[in-house]
C-alpha cells in the first residue's frame, strides 16, 4: 500500500514524476508545449498552487511549486490526469502515459533547500548533457531570467478540450447552476495566464516582501553558480558536446532518451524523498523522523476508523482520509 501524503497547506514542494518506462512523450515539440502548458497553468490556477519553477524534460517533468491551500494532490490529479488523456489523442496512442509509480513531492522544509531545487529545475537540462544553458533547451523551462518575473500564457488545445459556443449555449439550465456552486465543472477558459512566483523567504529566512529584486538576484546567482559547477565538472571530465535542440526535438517518443555526459534524464530506483533541506544533525534527525511520526499515527488511526470508531482523530496533514471518507484531523 502506498504510504499516505502529509498535506499542509503553505509547503513548498519539488513535485516530479516520470513517463512510463521513460519514453519521450515529452520530447520538445509545439503539441506538447500545447498541453503541458495549458494544463500546467490551468490545474495551478484551479487549485491555487504558486509556480516558481518548472521544465518539461524529454522523459519527466519537475516543477517547484507553493500549496497555499492545501490541495496538492487535487493539482497533481488534475495535471497528470489531463495531460495524459489530451497527449494520448495527440499521439493517437492509448494506454498509460506516466509511469504506475506515483508522482513524488519532495517537502522543501528550508529557504536553501527550495532556491537548490530551483537552480536545480531550471538547470536540469544542463546536468543531462542536452544543452549547454537553460536558454537553449528548446522545451518548456523556466529560464533563469524569467524566475519571479515570467508568466506561463496557454491557449487551450481544442483538438481535446473543445468548449466552443455551439458547446456553451447547449449546456443545461442544471449543468450550469452545478457549475456555478462547484458540483460540476465549469467551461474552460480559451486562454490561461499565471505567473511565475518568488519564494517567500530569501536564503537567510527573511521575507522577500518588499525584497523582490534582492529575490530575484539571488535565484539568478544561485542558478548562475550551478551552471558554472555543471561546465566546469563537464570540462575536466573531458566532455565537450551536447545532445543540441535539433536531435532532442527528433527524438523518437517511443523510445528512452540517449544521454551525453549526463546524469540520468528521468529518476531512477526506488527511494521517493518527502523531505528536503539542509541541517546540522540533531535537526535533519527530527525532521526526518517527523514523516514517520506521522506515519504511525495514520496507521493507528485507520485501523481505528476501519474498526467503526469514527470520532477517531487521524494526525494533521491527513488528505484522503478526511477529504474521501469524511474522517476527522489534529489542526495543523
Amino acid at each position: 500500500m502506498t504510504l499516505p501524503r502529509e498535506i499542509i497547506a503553505g509547503r513548498t514542494y519539488l513535485v516530479t514524476r516520470r513517463t512510463k518506462d521513460k519514453l519521450c512523450r515529452l520530447r520538445p515539440s509545439p503539441v506538447v508545449e500545447l498541453v503541458t502548458m495549458f494544463t500546467l497553468a490551468h490545474a495551478a490556477k484551479k487549485h491555487g498552487m504558486r509556480l516558481l519553477a518548472y521544465v518539461v524534460m524529454p522523459n519527466h517533468v519537475h516543477l517547484v511549486v507553493v500549496d497555499p491551500r492545501g490541495e496538492l494532490p487535487l493539482f497533481c490529479q488534475e495535471l497528470f490526469g489531463n495531460s495524459a488523456k489530451a497527449l494520448n489523442v495527440a499521439y493517437e496512442i492509448g494506454g498509460a502515459l506516466w509511469d504506475e509509480v506515483a508522482y513524488s513531492a519532495v517537502w522543501l522544509q528550508t529557504p536553501d533547500s527550495i532556491y537548490e531545487k530551483i537552480a536545480y529545475t531550471v538547470l536540469n537540462p544542463t546536468a543531462a548533457g542536452l544543452v549547454r544553458s537553460p536558454e537553449e533547451y528548446p522545451g518548456c523551462i523556466s529560464r533563469p531570467g524569467e524566475l519571479g518575473v515570467g508568466s506561463i500564457v496557454a491557449d487551450r488545445p481544442t483538438f481535446f478540450f473543445r468548449q466552443d459556443e455551439e458547446e456553451k449555449a447547449a449546456q443545461s439550465a442544471r449543468q450550469k447552476n452545478l457549475a456555478e456552486r462547484g458540483g460540476g465543472r465549469p467551461p474552460l477558459d480559451a486562454r490561461v495566464e499565471i505567473p511565475l512566483a518568488l519564494p517567500d523567504v530569501l536564503p537567510d529566512g527573511r521575507s522577500t516582501k518588499g525584497r523582490e529584486a534582492e529575490c530575484r538576484r539571488e535565484l539568478r546567482d544561485v542558478v548562475r553558480r550551478g551552471l558554472k559547477a555543471i561546465q566546469e565538472a563537464r570540462h575536466e571530465a573531458g566532455l565537450t558536446s551536447w545532445i543540441g535542440a535539433d536531435a532532442l526535438r527528433a527524438q523518437d517518443p517511443a523510445k528512452p532518451p540517449p544521454t551525453r555526459g549526463g546524469s540520468e534524464t528521468a529518476p531512477t530506483g526506488a527511494l521517493n524523498p518527502r523531505v528536503a533541506g539542509r541541517y546540522c544533525r540533531w535537526k535533519r534527525e527530527e525532521r526526518v523522523g517527523q514523516p514517520g511520526d506521522f506515519w504511525r499515527a495514520h496507521a493507528d488511526a485507520r485501523i481505528s476508523f476501519k474498526g467503526g470508531r469514527r470520532s477517531v482523530l487521524f494526525p494533521a496533514g491527513t488528505w484522503q482520509a478526511v477529504r474521501v471518507y469524511g474522517a476527522r484531523a489534529h489542526a495543523a
